[in-house]
């Protein structure tokens, strides 16, 4: 999955060689940078958080940013105040089609 299908206006920074970071915003919160992780396709949304929680860059970033790309959940879900749980296109459309009923194109 590619850090640039969830960019339209490239604020974001990628960055590679890192398991808990996909990148960062170009902006920042309380002078420290952001960091971004997008969900990997086998992965509850609860172990992408402890990801990036993990990684040392963001254990210093006061607001992290989990892009959620399935609804695979664990049993107790984690939560985290500093991290923000955004949605991407494909899971939005996907769950407004299954509550109209309508079959997914391309589940």
């Amino acid at each position: 999955m590619l850090f640039s299908h969830y960019v339209l206006t490239n604020p974001f920074i990628a960055i590679q060689r890192n398991n808990g970071i996909d990148g960062f915003l170009k902006r920042q919160f309380n002078d420290k940078p952001i960091p971004v992780r997008i969900q990997k396709k086998d992965e509850t949304l609860e172990d992408a958080i402890s990801s990036i929680n993990n990684s040392e860059q963001a254990k210093k970033s006061d607001l992290k940013i989990v892009i959620q790309t399935n609804n695979y959940r664990q049993l107790f879900p984690l939560e985290d105040k500093k991290t923000l749980i955004i949605k991407s296109y494909k899971l939005l459309i996907h769950e407004e089609l299954n509550n109209r009923n309508m079959i997914p194109y391309n589940k």
